[in-house]
């Protein structure tokens, strides 16, 4: 198939940067279809019939979108987790759906230490009472040199987080599932593997780095939690729903754990109990919301798109069976 390429660009991160990216793309050969990015729901359904390609992730890509895209031939995500996107319907229109997670790898990481540190020493708390003429809060925050790091999930950026503690001595524990644990790369950090209890019950600091899937939604639970320190700290940049919520709440507010470090409860920006508690640092999900970053992501989701629409198979594929279970439309229906 041949450019140019009508494009969908539904990604907040592509819309950061598309005044100075736009000339890019159209070298590319992709013919954006509007001009402003994410569209709402009723703008993607309109463009869906005339578009090639989707740059993702934001919402709305879901089965109705499939059925009225049906000259469409790859959703690009210019991120790593594609929980927005109605994956089922994807493979069932015949449409491979690619991520770039290499990409986001070390402005996560950069983030979660950001609010290993932040929480830490409660930072934010102590900047904002400065700013408005309190009190000067002088209590003791913890040290981060020296202590355990647990960290669950060994992917690109648990990886990336655990490069990052050799700088501060730490002793570093890691769980992953066995399809996914890296022991090549714990031998040369010098981590220890630890089952998921013993990770929580000896680390200072744990950092929550997993996919939302059926083993990882609702993995730290009130027993879990209740494995932890009262003085550790739970750091999350990952997705809200690995944690129940609720008991995280509590715990937080009777002081049987010292601190929450969340990129992902706030939902990017909509009120959250946890902004109310004096122990929790939050960021609107930000992890991967650098400049550098997005111009990688960018150029990657570019390249994994050209190389599906000119036959090639990306190797970040989500959906690798579509190239199995491709249902038959129409020749004519999908003809751009």
């Amino acid at each position: 198939m041949t450019g140019p390429y009508p494009a969908i660009l539904h990604s907040g991160i592509l819309g950061e940067i598309l005044p100075e990216y736009r000339p890019r793309l159209l070298e590319k050969g992709f013919h954006p279809l509007h001009e402003h990015t994410p569209l709402s729901y009723e703008e993607l359904l309109r463009l869906a019939p005339q578009a090639v390609v989707v740059f993702g992730p934001s919402r709305g890509i879901d089965a109705a979108f499939f059925e009225a895209a049906c000259n469409l031939k790859v959703v690009s995500l210019i991120s790593s987790g594609w929980d927005a996107i109605d994956l089922e319907a994807a493979t069932r229109y015949g449409v491979p759906v690619v991520n770039a997670p290499a990409q986001m790898s070390e402005s996560v990481a950069d983030l979660t230490w950001g609010l290993i540190l932040g929480v830490a020493r409660r930072i934010p708390q102590r900047y904002f009472l400065l700013k408005a003429r309190q009190t000067i809060d002088t209590s003791l925050g913890s040290l981060v040199h020296g202590k355990t790091l647990g960290i669950i999930g060994l992917g690109f950026i648990g990886k990336a987080v655990a490069q990052r503690a050799r700088g501060f001595t730490m002793r570093l524990l890691g769980f992953d599932f066995d399809d996914f644990w890296d022991a090549s790369f714990a031998t040369e950090h010098a981590m220890q593997r630890a089952g998921l209890d013993d990770l929580l019950r000896e680390s200072d600091i744990v950092s929550l780095h997993l996919r939302p899937t059926a083993r990882t939604i609702g993995l730290l639970g009130a027993r879990e939690l209740g494995l932890m320190k009262p003085t550790a700290i739970l750091i999350n940049t990952s997705r809200a729903n690995l944690v129940d919520g609720q008991v995280l709440y509590h715990a937080l507010a009777e002081g049987r754990l010292a601190g929450l470090g969340t990129d992902v409860d706030t939902d990017n920006g909509v009120d959250t109990p946890f902004l109310s508690l004096p122990n929790v640092v939050c960021t609107p999900h930000i992890g991967g919301r650098s400049l550098e970053t997005a111009y990688e992501l960018v150029e990657q989701a570019v390249a994994n798109a050209l190389l599906v629409l000119e036959g090639g198979r990306p190797e970040m594929l989500v959906n690798p069976e579509v190239y199995s279970r491709r249902e038959a439309r129409p020749k004519q229906a999908r003809q751009p």
